[in-house]
């Protein structure tokens, strides 16, 4: 997420009210307000006011600003995500009425990037898609970090990705390619997949170099995710005792470390470490995310804690 100055934030926010194009700005509760302010002065609809103003993350607006500029297409957020139950789920689903959009879809994220790389257990997943099926609900899972979850859990990806009618995964994140995600369906909706890619631009000419890459990619790189998971464990331990600093337990390769001094804030935070040599992404007004994968050596953590450490000491 991109981190723009007020100005800019602001002829982004108006170009947003008249639905043309995403916002990008840092995580802040104040930021957030005040785009929620915007677009009700644009004369943006209610529902979309009020998911802005109670989102968790910049990425979550992002994604509900695309989602409207698609016409037709509304949505909502369950919160708390990461502890997806069906219940929750149940409780997000409204009534048929014509006074409000008829939901047609639910999207799953495994593992969770805002929830700090945590794995929804196939339990889990099994409550969420009883409950679609009985809405006649599509089930769409986002599987990014889908390798991860697999490999922590020692779980078949085909037993996580069960119910699910349309499968994403990322070739570009824990297996180690420069770029390239793939979506997986049934043979019939083919050709509907390639219709809708292509009324939202998609499309490479050169796209058998990226294949190239992911193809090694699974010959070579999946067995060592769990060095990834091992490496955040390591980051996670060797700052744990840290006075300025509360890190996450990892499930898998995010770490998120919350800021618990009075007067550290992610904004100042971020760049001071930057200076030192370490890069983490702001994730909230006092919190940070780190990753570690496929570039990040167990020595590179270790040295990224003592960094942080002693920045931050």
């Amino acid at each position: 997420i991109q981190k723009v100055t007020l100005t800019a934030m602001v002829g982004k926010l108006a170009k947003f009210a008249a639905g043309n194009e995403s916002v990008h700005s840092s995580n802040s509760r104040q930021d957030f307000v005040f785009l929620a302010d915007i677009a009700r002065a644009a004369g943006a609809d209610l529902g979309l006011i009020e998911q802005i103003e109670h989102a968790n993350t910049a990425q979550e607006i992002s994604e509900l600003v695309v989602a409207k500029n698609l016409q037709q297409f509304h949505s909502a957020i369950c919160k708390r995500a990461w502890d997806f139950a069906a219940a929750l789920v149940q409780g997000a689903l409204r009534p048929p009425s014509p006074h409000v959009p008829r939901a047609t879809a639910l999207a799953v994220e495994n593992t969770h990037n805002a929830a700090g790389g945590r794995v929804l257990s196939v339990a889990a997943f099994d409550g969420v898609v009883r409950v679609a099926r009985d809405a006649h609900l599509a089930v769409h899972l986002d599987g990014a970090r889908l390798w991860n979850a697999a490999v922590a859990t020692d779980t078949p990806t085909a037993r996580l990705t069960r119910g699910a009618d349309t499968v994403m995964v990322s070739i570009s994140k824990g297996l180690g390619c420069p770029v390239g995600s793939c979506l997986g369906f049934a043979r019939d909706d083919r050709a509907r997949a390639w219709e809708i890619r292509k009324r939202l631009g998609g499309g490479m000419r050169q796209s058998g170099i990226l294949a190239a890459a992911g193809l090694y990619a699974l010959d070579h790189n999946l067995s060592r995710i769990c060095e990834d998971h091992q490496n955040a464990k390591r980051f996670t331990e060797l700052l744990s005792d840290h006075p300025a600093l509360r890190p996450s337990i990892p499930e898998t390769n995010i770490v998120m470390l919350d800021l618990v001094r009075d007067g550290d804030v992610a904004d100042t935070v971020t760049p001071r470490l930057a200076m030192a040599g370490v890069r983490v992404l702001p994730f909230g007004p006092r919190r940070l995310r780190a990753v570690t994968h496929l570039d990040v050596s167990r020595t590179d953590v270790e040295r990224a804690a003592a960094i942080i450490s002693e920045t931050l000491r």
